[in-house]
């Protein structure tokens, strides 16, 4: 979702692929480093707050799913604009050549 202050708001789907690491105490995440807030049973729950920025997400390990809510509010052309981005997403461990071989 992205939205001009007093604005309709355009909503957008599309598919996205990320990268996901989780080592506590910290889970990074779209270039991003969040904070684990709890970690579960497998569940990880994780948040990373700044002025223009929040990014919120639990990353449920046995299942492969991983929910992240991100929000930033960008100044364009003198008009605040808010960009919310939400989804779930399935997760693939992947390998690297070399490690625990």
């Amino acid at each position: 979702m992205s939205q001009f202050k007093g604005a309709s708001a355009v909503r957008q789907s599309y598919p996205l692929s990320l990268d996901l690491h989780v080592r506590d105490p910290y889970v990074f995440v779209k270039g991003t480093t969040s904070d684990v807030r709890s970690r579960r049973d497998g569940d990880t729950h994780f948040a990373v707050r700044s002025a223009s920025f929040w990014m919120a997400g639990g990353f449920d390990e046995p299942k492969g799913l991983l929910t992240l809510v991100e929000e930033r509010t960008l100044t364009l052309a003198g008009q605040e604009q808010q960009v919310r981005i939400s989804g779930t997403y399935r997760c693939h461990r992947k390998g690297m050549p070399g490690v625990g071989s």
